[in-house]
């Protein structure tokens, strides 16, 4: 199968630093990719938020690319780089 999906998630601050998404998003490449046959599965987000590109790189995810000024921060009114991250079946 040469099937890709995309992946998002959103915790609130309360959750942020628990290891949660990290451990949600570990479970939910796996499923995808072993249960539901995905050969590649991507997810960005935009460079003012670090945070979250550790939890794709903890999760197994490699960055692909640099997609500059493709993002708007809405609470900075700022323009931020969107990164993207995948992660391919024989990679887990």
């Amino acid at each position: 199968m040469n099937s890709t999906a995309e992946v998002g998630y959103s915790f609130g601050s309360k959750y942020w630093g628990c290891g949660y998404a990290t451990e949600a998003l570990r479970r939910v490449l796996e499923y995808l990719l072993n249960d539901c046959g995905f050969y590649l599965i991507e997810a960005d987000y935009i460079s003012g938020n670090p945070a979250s590109g550790r939890v794709m790189e903890k999760a197994g995810m490699h960055r692909d690319a640099i997609l500059r000024e493709r993002g708007y921060n809405k609470y900075t009114n700022e323009r931020n780089d969107t990164i993207v991250y995948s992660i391919k079946r024989d990679e887990l």
